[in-house]
C-alpha cells in the first residue's frame, strides 16, 4: 500500500471501513484481485494486527521514471524514506549489474 494511504490501513484495521468501504483503496493502491488478498486483510482487521503502507505514492514513482530523481521537489523528497537518493553507482546496484550481465534482459545500459 501507498505510504499516502496510512490512514485509512488504520481506520480498516480499527474497524471504522467496511469492506465495502476499503475495497476501492485497495484497488487504488493494488492492481490485484481483492479476492486475492481479502482474507489477509480480514486477518489483520479481525485480530488487530497493524497494517503499515510502506510504498512510496505512485505519482513520486511516474514521475522519477519519466523526469528522473531530480526533478522531485524538496517537499515530495522530504515525504521519502531518510536516506533515498538516486545514487546509481552503488553497491547493490553493481551486484544487479553483474547478476544480470548475461541474462536476455540485460540491455546495452546495463553493461
Amino acid at each position: 500500500m501507498q505510504s499516502n494511504s496510512q490512514q485509512q490501513l488504520d481506520d480498516w484495521v480499527s474497524g471504522k471501513m467496511t469492506e465495502e468501504q476499503f475495497q476501492p483503496v485497495f484497488a487504488q493502491n493494488w492492481s490485484y484481485d481483492w479476492r486475492l488478498y481479502r482474507d489477509i486483510f480480514i486477518f489483520a482487521r479481525d485480530n488487530k494486527i497493524p497494517l503499515i503502507a510502506l510504498n512510496v505514492p505512485k505519482e513520486i514513482v511516474v514521475k522519477v521514471s519519466r523526469q528522473g530523481y531530480k526533478a522531485l521537489s524538496k517537499e515530495e523528497i522530504k515525504n521519502l524514506p531518510p536516506g533515498t537518493n538516486a545514487d546509481l553507482n552503488n553497491t547493490h546496484t553493481e551486484f544487479l549489474k553483474r547478476a544480470l550481465k548475461h541474462r536476455h534482459c540485460a540491455t546495452a545500459a546495463w553493461r
